[in-house]
C-alpha cells in the first residue's frame, strides 16, 4: 500500500489489478491510484488512534524534513521581509477574531485539566521530558536564545516589552499571590524543601515550624520559619540572595501585619552561630514576655 516517491515520477500499487505502476506524469490513472490508496488508508484508520509513541514519531519524522527542505531552500532576504510586512499587518487588522480578546476562567480550567490529564500519562510525560530534556534540544534553544539576544534591535525590542509590560505583570502577580488557593497550588506543584542552612538552623531550633514551603503568609510575604500560636517570625538571609536595605522594609511590612520579624543571616550563622543563638533566644523569650 505504500507509495514510493522517486525524483523523477511516482510509484504506487494499484489495488484494483495488484500490480505497481510508474508514471512520470500525474496522468488520470495515477491520480485515480493517489485517490484509492488516500481513501484506502483512511477507512483502515477511521476510528483508530494513534500511540503517543507513533504521534511522537510522526511529529519527528515530519519536523526533519520540514528542516532539511529549509535548509536546502533558504528565504531570501526579501522574503522575510515579506511574511515580516504580511505579519504585521495581520495584527493590525480589526477582524483579528483573538485581537484584545482573554482567555475565560472557564477556558483555562479545561486547558489546565487537559494537561494535567495528559501529564498523569506515564509514556506522554517520558516523551515529553525526553524531548525537552535531550542535549541537542537543549544546544539548540540555547544557541537560539544566544542569536537572537547578539541582535541591538531585538534585544532593545525585548527590553522595551518588558519595561512597558512589568507594571500590569506585577498587579496581574499580586491579584493571583492575594488568592490562598493559588497560593497553596503553587506550593504543592513546586514541592519546597528546606536548603543546608535552614535545616541546620532547624535542629538548633526544633520548636520552631518550617513554613518557607509557601505554607504561611503574613500579607504576600512568606518568612522561613514561624514559633507556633505566637505573632513570632524568622526569615533567614542567604549573602548571595539579598541586601541589606531588604532588612527594615521587611521588619516594617511584618510589623504593619501585627507580626514581628527577626533576620539571620547566612554568614553570621556560619562565623558566630552561638551569638546567633542567643540573640534569637532572647528575641524569643522578650517578645514573648512582652
Amino acid at each position: 500500500m505504500k507509495g514510493h516517491n522517486y525524483d523523477k515520477g511516482i510509484s504506487l500499487p494499484c489495488l484494483k489489478c495488484g500490480k505497481v505502476h510508474h508514471s512520470h506524469l500525474v496522468d488520470k490513472h495515477t491520480k485515480g491510484l493517489l485517490n484509492h490508496v488516500y481513501e484506502g488508508n483512511r477507512q483502515r484508520m477511521l476510528g483508530q488512534k494513534h500511540s503517543l509513541e507513533v504521534k511522537a514519531k510522526i511529529k519527528s519524522s515530519v519536523s526533519k524534513a520540514i528542516t532539511k527542505w529549509h535548509k536546502e531552500h533558504p528565504m531570501t532576504e526579501e522574503t522575510k521581509k515579506k511574511l515580516s510586512e504580511a505579519q504585521k499587518k495581520r495584527f493590525q487588522r480589526k477582524d483579528v477574531w483573538n485581537k484584545g480578546k482573554k482567555m475565560s476562567k472557564e477556558l483555562k480550567k479545561k486547558i489546565s485539566n487537559v494537561i494535567t490529564r495528559k501529564w498523569k500519562q506515564d509514556d506522554y510525560r517520558d516523551i515529553t521530558l525526553k524531548g525537552q530534556r535531550s542535549q541537542g534540544s537543549r544546544k539548540k534553544r540555547s544557541e537560539n536564545a544566544l542569536q537572537m539576544w547578539a541582535d541591538s534591535n531585538i534585544r532593545q525590542k525585548l527590553l522595551n516589552g518588558i519595561i512597558q509590560t512589568r507594571p500590569q505583570v506585577r498587579e496581574k502577580m499580586m491579584e493571583k499571590w492575594l488568592d490562598a488557593e493559588y497560593r497553596n497550588n503553587l506550593s504543592k506543584s513546586l514541592h519546597y524543601a528546606p536548603n543546608k542552612f535552614e535545616k541546620d538552623f532547624a535542629k538548633e531550633f526544633p520548636i520552631l515550624d518550617f513554613v518557607g514551603d509557601l505554607s504561611f503568609f503574613v500579607g504576600t510575604k512568606n518568612p522561613d520559619f514561624i514559633l507556633p500560636d505566637t505573632d513570632l517570625c524568622i526569615d533567614l538571609f542567604g549573602d548571595h540572595w539579598h541586601e541589606e536595605d531588604e532588612i527594615q522594609k521587611r521588619i516594617e511590612y511584618f510589623r504593619r501585619h501585627g507580626f514581628k520579624l527577626l533576620v539571620v543571616w547566612e554568614h553570621e550563622w556560619n562565623k558566630q552561630r552561638q551569638l546567633v543563638i542567643e540573640r534569637i533566644t532572647r528575641f524569643m523569650r522578650d517578645t514573648q514576655n512582652a
